[in-house]
């Protein structure tokens, strides 16, 4: 029954695809054929393997000629049995059409939408916008208002909704997500997640939320959020502009079981808010926040970011994946020279995957001391015989200082040198790309060309220890705006 479950909803996602084709909202004879066969298939399998029956019901919505939401409405009206077995409701749309959806279809999709009431079974709630506007703020038509009113209405109070997935520039209080305990996973993107107004009540609550993702959001993020779902695994902000501690003397701990934590591209101070929030938590506390840390991934051109970095990294004992996009331009902030000396007090003991991305130019300078940092980050791991399985290290630096200088090149030797000895005997991949800008701007001229070849000859030269030691897979390319080359 099990290895079959899945062919409903196969055969009605291609029917319903088939009926969505209409001509002036009118059925033609193939497609009330089609109807006719939807309705049988889902009566059939209603019969044979009701738990699995209909699903998944897909709104897509793409202008004033697609009348699927009516034939939608018709599948379900003359297969009432169908409803009480959805447990997921996906609707999609292009931004621009919902405030001009004719209210001939205004009508059905309200009516679809309040047929939904009956879904005693839904466990996941999606709503994606084709967001032509870059994230520009758009004010919620009327129709995403009855959508999310009903979400909030319906769904989350008392209901046993589990998965949220709202990319719409909605309001959503969070007060509406602490009255639905069963919810186990929030991605909210372009909306904002407003605050409790009196959030001593819901002091008591006891939520299952584990994975909270942010993105795009409008207001401050506060890190008191957090102190509602003590049972958060995966916490991820991405181009959240503000954060704040807002905690006071609450004596509730952030989530201590906190798995992965991703931030992207935050505004400058934000990633420090909000380790520094952690910690003095930490202190007040007596216990290590991010001890349970296994998976970090940041994305942070802000380099006054790095002490924060700094600090989280020398406090994820248990890191099994870290990987980090950092601005190695300046070359007073050195991360990985300060990191190197806390590796012997049983820092990275854990991790198997390290991914790097640096960004080195506009010096000669920044692009050596960052290698040579990171050359000697690697000997300190090398001596812990390092349980890493693979490396990806991208590094960007700017082509006009490169070309004509050996120096450039040493470092790379030496690196690999240190890759190859028996510290890292469980390393399996390395992973290097070199990207190239060109600040002259002549990325199609045939000189330009020639000396990205000579620039991958001698690296090629300088790693090619690692491609001869025995189980170790090495990967390389030199990359132009334009083009890469892998050799």
């Amino acid at each position: 029954m099990s290895s079959n479950s899945k062919l409903p909803v196969e055969i009605l996602t291609h029917i319903l695809d088939i009926l969505g084709e209409t001509e002036n909202g009118k059925f033609q004879p193939g497609q009330r054929a089609a109807l006719q066969i939807c309705t049988l298939v889902c009566k059939y399998f209603a019969l044979i393997c009701r738990p699995y029956v209909f699903s998944i019901i897909h709104i897509s919505y793409d202008g004033p000629d697609d009348h699927s939401i009516n034939n939608l409405i018709r599948t379900l009206e003359q297969s009432p049995e169908l409803i009480p077995y959805v447990h997921t409701l996906s609707v999609t749309c292009r931004p621009f059409t919902w405030n001009k959806i004719p209210q001939a279809d205004v009508v059905p999709l309200e009516r679809l939408l309040l047929g939904f009431t009956h879904l005693h079974r839904l466990e996941s709630f999606v709503v994606q916008s084709e967001d032509e506007l870059g994230g520009a703020y758009r004010p919620p038509s009327p129709v995403m208002c009855r959508l999310r009113d009903t979400l909030l209405e319906r769904y989350l109070q008392g209901g046993i909704l589990r998965f949220l997935y709202v990319e719409e520039h909605w309001d959503l209080p969070l007060s509406s997500l602490l009255l639905c305990p069963t919810l186990e996973t929030v991605y909210l993107k372009l909306g904002e997640l407003s605050h409790p107004d009196q959030p001593s009540a819901f002091a008591d609550c006891r939520h299952q939320l584990s994975s909270l993702r942010l993105e795009l959001c409008r207001s401050a993020f506060p890190l008191s959020t957090l102190l509602y779902f003590p049972d958060l695994k995966i916490l991820e902000l991405k181009d959240v502009e503000e954060i704040f501690d807002s905690r006071d003397n609450d004596a509730r701990p952030l989530p201590l079981s906190l798995r992965q934590l991703n931030i992207f591209e935050p505004t400058d101070g934000v990633l420090r808010t909000m380790v520094d929030g952690f910690m003095s938590h930490a202190q007040r506390q007596c216990c290590e926040p991010f001890a349970a840390l296994e998976t970090l991934h940041v994305v942070s051109y802000n380099v006054g970011d790095t002490p924060a970095l700094r600090t989280l990294c020398q406090n994820i004992p248990a890191v099994q994946s870290l990987s980090l996009t950092v601005n190695a331009s300046e070359v007073s902030e050195r991360l990985f020279k300060d990191l190197a000396p806390q590796i012997r007090q049983s820092n990275f003991n854990t991790l198997t995957h390290l991914s790097l991305h640096a960004r080195t130019y506009p010096c000669l300078p920044a692009y050596i001391t960052f290698l040579e940092d990171f050359r000697e980050f690697l000997s300190y791991m090398s001596g812990t015989n390092s349980a890493i399985q693979e490396l990806h290290l991208i590094v960007t630096a700017e082509m006009d200082h490169l070309d004509d200088n050996m120096e450039s090149y040493e470092p790379w030797s030496r690196i690999a040198t240190v890759l190859a000895t028996s510290g890292f005997s469980r390393l399996g991949l390395v992973d290097v790309s070199i990207r190239l800008d060109c600040a002259s701007g002549r990325i199609l001229d045939g000189f330009v060309k020639k000396r990205r070849e000579t620039f991958k000859d001698h690296l090629s030269s300088a790693m090619q220890l690692l491609e001869s030691k025995p189980g170790l897979e090495f990967r390389g390319k030199v990359w132009l705006p334009d083009e890469y080359y892998c050799w």
